[in-house]
């Protein structure tokens, strides 16, 4: 059975030592002045400033190779336009919880074909438009798996569940690679 299109972001499982994922997020402040829109799944970068309770915050990341990511969204502080909307609206200050750990590891959707032989490579996200409410859109650029350094994400391994499989829209374990979350800014691939 071919894997489904439904793009859903990075969703974070577990820890890179097999502890199942607790929820352990921190909140950044999605600032006024910052008119990207925001969904649930979507990597966010650190900013370099803070809100004037001192939150620090974050803005959506960028795709592409060299850009870093702090980590993922995967919830917002209640807020109005969120309960209404279900995502952040450009120009709304809101806060949104992140998982920022850098050994987290996350599952996302390929936008196209992997094989078995791609575990250990290291690829790009791409960014896409929401598929629902509130869901992300981003998913793995399947055109950018080799072993450079610099880009975002390292490929852990096949989502282990009964409807993913190798192959178009295979569904990844991946862990952030150019992250700012440590000194070091990424590794090679295998």
């Amino acid at each position: 059975m071919p894997n489904a299109i439904a793009p859903f972001g990075l969703k974070p499982v577990r820890d890179g030592a097999s502890a199942p994922y607790n929820d352990g997020t921190d909140a950044f402040a999605l600032l006024a002045s910052d008119n990207s829109i925001v969904a649930i799944g979507d990597p966010v970068v650190i900013s370099g400033t803070a809100d004037s309770d001192g939150t620090p915050s974050a803005t959506l990341a960028t795709a592409g190779g060299g850009n870093r990511i702090t980590g993922v969204v995967v919830g917002f502080v209640p807020n109005p336009s969120i309960v209404s909307n279900g995502y952040r609206v450009a120009g709304n200050a809101v806060n949104a919880l992140v998982e920022h750990h850098p050994d987290a590891l996350y599952e996302v959707q390929a936008n196209g074909a992997v094989a078995a032989t791609d575990v250990g490579a290291n690829a790009n996200l791409i960014a896409g438009n929401r598929t629902g409410y509130n869901t992300s859109g981003w998913q793995l650029d399947t055109a950018s798996m080799t072993t450079t350094a610099t880009l975002q994400v390292r490929i852990v391994g096949l989502a282990r569940r009964p409807d993913n499989d190798f192959g178009t829209n295979a569904v990844l374990l991946v862990r952030i690679n150019q992250t700012t979350e440590t000194g070091a800014a990424g590794s090679t691939g295998v």
